[in-house]
């Protein structure tokens, strides 16, 4: 039996249980941090995985019990309808761990203070939805990025930006790798990451943070596929967080 099919087996054991809006940690409708694995040899997608971005990839395990998030609490999980009646139902969750930053000198740009973000999306739902595994939203997967708004006036920011270079010869089968290798969010667990911003403010002021998981890029006769050939759905929609504020001096 592979994994997927140790996931899709227990969402739909989970659903079967009874009052698909009960979740096992005996709650009714807040959202809930499971932390018992199902198999150990599936993502661990109960925890945070932090990812350090800017050509280094680290790769750290946090437990969920601590308090990682310092801004924003998680708002009332809603059960949602049965799958094929309600979309997948997600909350977006992004705290910065240092809040305060120097404007950037646009003619040293390698000095640079670029500020870290942690993004987290949790199933508020009352059933399973498939995400692929990607953190940054770099390309056809999808993933997370951030949303910066403030009093830029003239002197503007900067931006970085990245793209994935998979070579002539990808043609990736996407129905086989939803099945075989993404994430079943189950009804309270999350997945997320921690990421620099992709901007950087050149002027003081405070700034608005949004973050959005962003979903895979998915052709149209492909989305009409994944009714028949999924047993849950995917997440096909943007889920924006509530806003943080960074705070930019001189």
């Amino acid at each position: 039996m592979s994994i997927t099919d140790l996931s899709v087996d227990r969402a739909l054991n989970l659903l079967k249980s009874g009052d698909n809006a009960q979740n096992p940690a005996g709650g009714h409708s807040e959202c809930y941090r499971d932390v018992t694995p199902v198999d150990n040899r599936l993502l661990p997608y109960n925890r945070i995985v932090p990812l350090t971005y800017m050509r280094l990839w680290l790769f750290l395990l946090s437990s969920c019990g601590l308090s990682i998030f310092a801004t924003g609490q998680s708002q009332q999980c809603v059960p949602t309808a049965p799958w094929k009646k309600a979309p997948p139902r997600a909350e977006v969750e992004i705290s910065l761990p240092k809040k305060t930053f120097h404007a950037c000198d646009k003619s040293r740009p390698r000095e640079c203070e670029w500020a870290k973000a942690t993004f987290r999306i949790t199933n508020c739902g009352s059933f399973p939805f498939y995400i692929p595994k990607s953190i940054d939203n770099l390309e056809w997967h999808g993933g997370f990025e951030d949303i910066v708004s403030g009093p830029f006036d003239l002197q503007g920011a900067l931006h970085t930006g990245g793209a994935a270079d998979y070579g002539p010869d990808y043609h990736p089968d996407v129905l086989k790798e939803i099945q075989e290798s993404w994430i079943l969010l189950m009804p309270g667990e999350f997945y997320g990451g921690t990421l620099y911003l992709h901007t950087a403010p050149l002027s003081p002021g405070i700034y608005k943070v949004v973050g959005r998981r962003c979903p895979p890029r998915l052709s149209d006769e492909l989305r009409v596929q994944l009714d028949s050939v999924l047993k849950f759905p995917v997440l096909l929609e943007n889920v924006d967080s509530q806003p943080v504020y960074l705070k930019v001096v001189k």
